[in-house]
């Protein structure tokens, strides 16, 4: 996938108007996931990580990092401490492996600890048991202090 994709910033732009709307709304951003399987994972990632609040956390399955070269131009401070799930098969046919890996690698050097990836053998483009699993481990977790 290219690097800096068209029209991004409109998608994230939309995403944060919601989250800026459920916080008008009283809802505090800690307790929000963003979460998206494929390009609604790219979205989630660009979005909640340039978000100017800590969410609760974020959630990637089959999804890559759009704008990798300069990750740290364009996560926010405050999004260093949201907590990252990445997952994606070891043989997806739509999302290049390499591209996810690298991607939770590169995210990894950037937030430390709190990237955590799940790569499942699947030879499909849908999640499987192990990364519901993992999501389900995440959002207890996350929303709940578990």
């Amino acid at each position: 996938e290219p690097e800096h994709p068209q029209d991004m910033e409109v998608s994230v732009s939309d995403v944060h108007k919601m989250l800026q709307e459920l916080e008008s709304k009283g809802v505090s951003a800690d307790r929000v996931v963003l979460g998206g399987f494929s390009q609604g994972g790219t979205v989630s990632l660009q979005a909640g990580l340039s978000y100017h609040s800590k969410l609760a956390g974020i959630i990637s399955i089959s999804g890559w990092c759009a704008n990798r070269q300069d990750v740290a131009s364009w996560i926010s401070p405050a999004a260093r401490e949201t907590p990252v799930l990445m997952c994606c098969g070891d043989g997806d046919p739509l999302v290049d492996f390499g591209l996810t890996k690298t991607s939770s690698e590169i995210l990894k050097k950037e937030l430390g600890d709190k990237v955590e990836a799940v790569y499942p053998r699947r030879g499909i483009h849908q999640p499987v048991e192990e990364e519901l699993r993992a999501v389900m481990t995440f959002l207890a977790k996350h929303l709940t202090g578990d």
